[in-house]
């Protein structure tokens, strides 16, 4: 006999589909055997669940046939929706990672600190889960009947969508944090960072920087996943006409271990006569590997050299010596404060996408200044 939690998880999974019209009135639902694979629970259990379905005037009932969706049945769910989350005490929400991340991003250390923070207040319990890239399907499937939510994606990766769109097209909510997924209904936060990084390239190229050079760990936003800093920075350097007079104004270095402790990494960078005259890094972690450089000793900052950070969350790098370093400030509290408004508002059964876009302020400090006259030194 099925436990009566999961009898009503699984009904909670009906209600959300019924409320978003994936079972519009008049059409059938999935086939027990159907939704019992989908959700990896029994057929008794799916049985039971649609039975309360039924009982709750949301489905027709009929031997031999998968239930008939009766009219109202959108109204319903949505009141029923509500109702639960009136009641709700604790709300289990699955905090999805990719599969070998290791979340060392100060970012992801600041996000999760105050998620976990702010959860507690909302009556929200966070479990954090690796979601393995050959099973994501496998895994999300079996959410609802573990007794989530909903989820919360950190920064997904085109290989992950597959798991994200199943997640949308069966109204379990999801929500995407740092990623714009315009080719996918499903609500997504993020900081602004293509417009600040165009900001920070102005602003050193109208202090006379030339040869500029962007330290990534990623690529320019893929087709489909919208425009990311790398494109702003990309696009302010050619509008510039700059795209020519930097010797490297893009170096992609994806975070791997064997790379930050490799001593040859930046020496294609700065072992050069023509160095780029200002740095930015898009991570903590290369910025702090190339400062704590000893051969990076013997530039000045910004004398001979002008360096930012972008993703840079509390508290900012310091390295002794050095200014304070110019650094994007992404507004961390209130990202994860739109989390859990928005999935609150799916929780009652508001199942429409947002996509929230939230500006990131830019703290100028005396680690960048004018380019050195003459030709750079370098390291």
């Amino acid at each position: 006999m099925a436990r009566p939690e999961i009898i009503g998880r699984i009904l909670e999974h009906l209600l959300r589909g019924l409320a978003a019209e994936t079972w519009p009135s008049g059409s059938r639902l999935p086939s027990t055997r159907q939704l019992a694979q989908q959700l990896c629970v029994s057929q008794d259990t799916v049985l039971l669940a649609v039975q309360r379905a039924a009982a709750d005037g949301l489905v027709e009932v009929r031997p031999r046939s998968p239930a008939m969706v009766r009219p109202e049945a959108a109204s319903r769910a949505r009141e029923l929706l509500a109702e639960r989350q009136r009641c709700a005490t604790v709300s289990r929400v699955a905090v999805l990672f990719e599969e070998g991340e290791k979340l060392a991003d100060p970012f992801f250390t600041t996000f999760l600190g105050e998620a976990h923070r702010l959860a507690a207040e909302r009556d929200i319990e966070l479990h954090m889960v690796e979601w393995p890239l050959r099973r994501q399907i496998e895994l999300v499937q079996a959410l609802p009947a573990q007794g989530f939510r909903g989820a919360i994606g950190l920064s997904l990766t085109p290989s992950y969508w597959v798991g994200v769109a199943w997640m949308q097209e069966h109204s379990f909510p999801i929500i995407v944090i740092n990623r714009s997924l315009p080719s996918l209904a499903v609500s997504t936060v993020r900081g602004n960072a293509y417009e600040v990084v165009q900001r920070l390239a102005r602003h050193l190229i109208r202090l006379g920087h030339r040869n500029l050079c962007l330290v990534s760990h990623f690529v320019p936003g893929a087709v489909g996943a919208g425009l990311n800093e790398v494109d702003g920075w990309l696009q302010a350097l050619d509008e510039a006409g700059l795209m020519c007079t930097s010797s490297l104004p893009l170096c992609v270095l994806p975070r791997i271990r064997a790379l930050r402790e490799n001593p040859h990494t930046f020496a294609n960078l700065f072992c050069r006569p023509d160095r780029p005259t200002a740095v930015v890094f898009t991570s903590p972690l290369w910025a702090e590997e190339l400062l704590s450089d000893p051969r990076f000793g013997a530039l000045k900052v910004p004398g001979d050299i002008s360096v930012a950070v972008l993703n840079m969350s509390d508290p900012p790098l310091t390295v002794p010596g050095l200014p304070p370093l110019t650094r994007m400030c992404p507004a961390i509290p209130r990202q994860v404060e739109c989390v859990f408004q928005v999935l609150l508002e799916m929780f009652a059964g508001d199942l429409t996408p947002r996509r929230l876009l939230l500006p990131i302020g830019l703290t100028l400090t005396e680690s960048i200044g004018p380019p050195p006259v003459g030709l750079p030194r370098c390291i």
